[in-house]
């Protein structure tokens, strides 16, 4: 017969403090001053795992720091700046720790979104550094085969935007936008092969001819939830989407501009590649229309 002890589910509110082998949940409250949680010798509690999570919604950080020439996941320290951003460290033994989760909190662009991490090894955001693999772009990510990245704030996308990575999934949180502010040929440009990229959106304002709005070339990409808007009637998109690769999937896309759209999708559709945005386009519309 299994035992469940009190020592299974150990939760503390501290404010400075040292982990030790029997916590579970560190509540930190950091309303007061900035915090600091010291973790022991990786060497001296191996398989030891804890979650930290900063409580308060203060802007005093919660500074978790190594002890000796520990690291973790290769660096000296972790903050956690926002309120309930958390991080799950676990000790590999010798002189590491690992970050084996990181449910997360971050400032959005309307108040604050709260999500959690559930099957996201990185995360993209505006304010990378706190508790988990962030990054302040995609291409900063370096995403590899197996990602599962979660974007949580966009940014301004490069001229002639190329994501070339495989077999990465990638999640963007709803209301979230990806900016474009100079004349690009393509605002979205896939070479990559079994990538599967869901709730993107992209917004811009300038009066320029874009040759596509998205063109995937690799094989095996599947595209869900495109949203385009765009605000200035100068912008003029010739093929909404274009997919000369092949197996290719776009669907359920959709394209608001003030300006206008020559072609739904290209002629040149590549073998065995499926786009679907029929009734979705509404070039000359007003601004502002709701995604559901």
């Amino acid at each position: 017969m299994s035992v469940i002890k009190s020592s299974d589910f150990f939760v503390r509110t501290v404010t400075d403090t040292t982990v030790t082998k029997t916590d579970k949940v560190l509540l930190v409250d950091a309303t007061a001053a900035p915090r600091t949680i010291t973790l022991p010798l990786a060497s001296s509690v191996p398989g030891t795992k804890v979650e930290i999570k900063k409580i308060d919604s203060s802007a005093n950080q919660a500074n978790i720091n190594v002890t000796g020439g520990d690291l973790i996941n290769g660096s000296v320290q972790k903050i956690l700046k926002y309120q309930f951003s958390s991080i799950i460290l676990e000790s590999l033994g010798g002189t590491a720790w690992g970050i084996v989760g990181s449910p997360l909190a971050t400032t959005a662009l309307s108040g604050t979104v709260y999500m959690n991490q559930t099957g996201f090894n990185k995360f993209v955001g505006t304010t990378p550094g706190e508790g988990g693999n962030w990054y302040s772009t995609i291409a900063a990510a370096n995403p590899t085969s197996g990602d599962r990245i979660l974007v949580v704030n966009g940014y301004t996308l490069s001229a002639t935007e190329t994501w070339a990575f495989n077999e990465v999934t990638m999640m963007f949180i709803p209301g979230q936008w990806l900016t474009f502010t100079t004349a690009i040929t393509r605002l979205l440009y896939i070479t990559g092969s079994t990538n599967r990229i869901y709730d993107m959106r992209i917004r811009g304002n300038i009066s320029a001819t874009i040759t596509n709005g998205v063109e995937v070339s690799g094989t095996d990409n599947h595209l869900y939830g495109l949203a385009i808007e765009a605000a200035n009637a100068g912008l003029t998109i010739i093929n909404a989407v274009h997919l000369p690769g092949s197996r290719n999937v776009a669907i359920g896309n959709r394209y608001v501009i003030s300006g206008a759209i020559t072609n739904k999708s290209n002629s040149s559709l590549g073998t065995d590649s499926i786009t679907n945005i029929s009734g979705e386009i509404r070039a000359g519309s007003v601004l502002g229309a709701v995604y559901n």
